[in-house]
């Protein structure tokens, strides 16, 4: 004898509600791969960037860093503008002859070559920013003679100090001696 025959149609097993595809299912799935490679993406070296004043050719830099670490050397050797108290003329005398070296420094740096076009134009802008910033310390030295208590005040670009944009460039590139002094 058969099977006996159901008069009902057969019914295909359901799946379990907790095994279920569901839109939500598929979008915390794709979240999670999706976070995955791009983690994988920032951690494989792949995704690395340069600043944008990192220069084409270390050339520059290696010539550079001697030149800034003799300016630095020098400025070290004065006595520090703070240490001058009520005596406003001495401070902006010391502080005088520091920027008389950054200047010298920056003169000597603009004979320095670089390695190609987008680096010279980088090293102008930094150079030009120093200009700038020696300029900042001039006027400085001459408020203080009159008035002893007011701040140093700088250029600002970019919405700041134009120190920041000069010490980046010179980290980047690897001049530590490059920054700007932390003697005024």
């Amino acid at each position: 004898m058969g099977h006996p025959v159901s008069d009902q149609p057969s019914r295909s097993p359901r799946p379990s509600p907790g095994r279920r595809i569901t839109p939500l299912r598929v979008l915390a799935g794709v979240v999670v791969v999706g976070s995955f490679l791009l983690w994988a993406y920032a951690f494989s070296g792949l995704a690395r960037r340069d600043a944008p004043d990192t220069l084409d050719d270390a050339s520059f830099a290696a010539d550079a860093e001697p030149i800034c670490a003799a300016a630095v050397a020098d400025i070290d050797q004065l006595p520090p503008a703070m240490n001058f108290g009520d005596d406003p003329e001495g401070r902006a005398d010391v502080l005088d002859r520091a920027t008389d070296r950054l200047a010298a420094m920056v003169a000597d740096l603009e004979t320095v070559a670089t390695g190609t076009d987008r680096d010279r134009r980088i090293v102008d802008a930094w150079l030009s920013d120093w200009r700038t910033y020696l300029s900042d310390r001039r006027r400085f030295a001459e408020v203080i003679r009159v008035d002893e208590d007011e701040p140093f005040q700088l250029t600002a670009r970019e919405g700041r100090a134009i120190t920041a944009p000069m010490n980046r460039m010179a980290t980047v590139n690897d001049m530590p001696s490059c920054t700007t002094p932390g003697d005024v």
